[in-house]
């Protein structure tokens, strides 16, 4: 079968940011879009934004069982995408372990993909007809780092990671990609939020370009893995924070 040539793009945790940013790069690469969040006014302006009424905006928590099967249902009565973003980061609480660990479920761990298990049968299944599938999480750096206080945050995007591995082993036979995007610090509207001027300017000088990234950074990225052009790219972690897993310190 031939690989489709207009292609509808899920992308999960759209609200604001990355989230936005990558709805608009896919966007303007002519895919349609379903955007899902939890929050009906960052919809509203990707909506605006993209200015397409063939795009579906979907203002649902998917960390619920009501949200799982609202979006199952979207995508049977919208139809299946082609592509999968998962951006969905749902809070944790930043604590160490010591503090914590009595504290920490399942359910917690696996809160930022539990929605993708209730879509998988029917997505890969379509995605299997067509030969073709791009499966995209955004992960973070963190977990590698091992960042204090972020057990939770780590644990749930290593589970996310693994998921994808798996997939890509399973489904590759198919036309079906699956690739993880690792951010460095992004200067996100939660990240401004919570950042001084002062931190920020430190903090560019933790990688070796001496910038802190934007959302579109991360949503080129996406661009990429989720065309054509990456259909031999399968199971792999792209970093995507400026070389500040380099060795930094010693350029000084």
């Amino acid at each position: 079968m031939n690989k489709p040539t207009q292609k509808t793009a899920l992308i999960t945790g759209a609200g604001s940011g990355i989230g936005k940013a990558i709805c608009v790069q896919l966007a303007s690469a002519g895919h349609r879009i379903i955007a899902v969040s939890r929050n009906a006014e960052h919809l509203a302006e990707i909506e605006s934004v993209l200015n397409n009424s063939a795009h579906v905006m979907v203002n649902v928590d998917l960390t619920t069982a009501v949200g799982k099967s609202t979006l199952l249902g979207t995508l049977q009565q919208n139809g299946m995408p082609h592509i999968v973003v998962n951006n969905l980061s749902t809070s944790s609480t930043r604590k160490k372990l010591i503090q914590l660990a009595s504290n920490i479920s399942d359910e917690i761990v696996t809160e930022n993909i539990r929605h993708l298990f209730a879509i998988m049968p029917e997505v890969i299944a379509f995605q299997r007809e067509q030969q073709f599938g791009r499966w995209i999480g955004i992960s973070s750096m963190s977990p590698y780092f091992g960042v204090p206080g972020m057990a939770i945050y780590n644990m749930q995007k290593a589970a996310l990671e693994n998921c994808f591995k798996t997939l890509a082993s399973e489904e590759g036979k198919n036309g079906i990609t699956a690739n993880i995007i690792a951010p460095g610090l992004i200067l996100t509207p939660t990240v401004e939020k919570n950042y001084s001027t002062e931190e920020l300017a430190l903090r560019k000088k933790e990688n070796v370009m001496h910038r802190i990234g934007s959302p579109a950074d991360i949503a080129a990225a996406v661009k990429f893995l989720a065309s054509d052009d990456a259909g031999y790219i399968t199971g792999i972690t792209i970093p995507v924070n400026g070389g500040n897993h380099l060795a930094w310190q010693y350029t000084h």
